[in-house]
């Protein structure tokens, strides 16, 4: 039987998200919201399974469910918007200050500050006990910073990621999430920027692989990287594309000679999925 959602949970879920679609994020002040079931299934009212969208992209979150049409036909997959509530709800919840108009990034912000949290985020890595907090913190800045365009920001997730990747499964899905993050921070997902961050998870996941990261890590990366695989293939973007069935093919690759058993069932469906698209 369908269990109708409460006046109150769904106005928690509203406040808690700052009546923001966590897609726009900021961008959605005024805009018309809803609760959207993630899974489509009305009568889940966990609060995992419940985010905030506007009506567009509630609309894409339907046709990714098969349900309902959309003339431009592009869907949010229900793993898709997972992560976009997560990521936007813990920037809320770690206070991030994210009350600033939506504006065009360039690429003449401030390079120093850019370096002084990029030293300071691995330095967090660093330490004898890893501060996994001070780490995602400091990242989140580098993501709220002012005129930085998304490329130099994927770049220095990568710069981060060559190192925290060796070492922390923690570390690596944070940035995992970040760099993917990047595609709807901007204003649209150019081609160049498609490919970096394909490029950037694809380099981040061969390490993980190969320092033994944990399979949950693992799979956060090769999901990141199916979600790029799928925005590439709306923007009929081949090179981005085949970046990112290079990334999972040299993952699995290093699986299979390094013999990390726990991945490899996960890899060789990610490489197959990818491969059908």
């Amino acid at each position: 039987m369908r269990k109708k959602l409460s006046y109150s949970l769904e106005r928690r879920v509203l406040v808690n998200n700052r009546h923001c679609c966590c897609i726009c994020q900021n961008d959605s002040y005024g805009k018309d919201v809803l609760v959207h079931h993630i899974d489509g299934d009305n009568s889940n009212n966990v609060k995992s399974n419940l985010a905030v969208l506007c009506l567009v992209h509630a609309s894409q979150a339907d046709a990714g469910l098969k349900r309902g049409k959309l003339g431009s036909g592009k869907k949010l997959k229900p793993d898709a918007v997972r992560q976009y509530k997560k990521t936007w709800e813990r920037k809320i919840e770690l206070g991030s200050q994210y009350h600033k108009k939506s504006q065009r990034v360039t690429d003449t912000g401030d390079r120093g500050e850019l370096k002084r949290l990029k030293r300071e985020a691995l330095a967090a890595t660093r330490r004898t006990s890893e501060d996994t907090a001070a780490f995602e913190q400091k990242v989140l800045e580098i993501d709220l910073l002012n005129g930085i365009s998304s490329e130099r920001k994927v770049r220095t997730f990568l710069e981060l990621g060559q190192e925290v990747s060796l070492n922390s499964d923690k570390g690596t899905v944070i940035l995992a999430e970040q760099i993917v993050w990047q595609l709807f921070c901007s204003d649209g997902a150019s081609r160049e920027l498609l490919k970096h961050i394909a490029e950037a998870l694809w380099d981040i996941g061969v390490n993980a692989v190969e320092y033994g990261r944990g399979k949950d890590t693992i799979q956060t990366v090769a999901n990141a990287i199916l979600q790029v695989g799928e925005q590439s293939r709306i923007n009929n973007d081949r090179r981005a594309l085949a970046a990112c069935r290079q990334g999972l093919g040299s993952m699995l690759g290093v699986a299979q000679r390094d013999k990390r058993a726990h991945v490899l069932g996960l890899l060789e469906n990610a490489v197959t999925s990818l491969a059908e698209k």
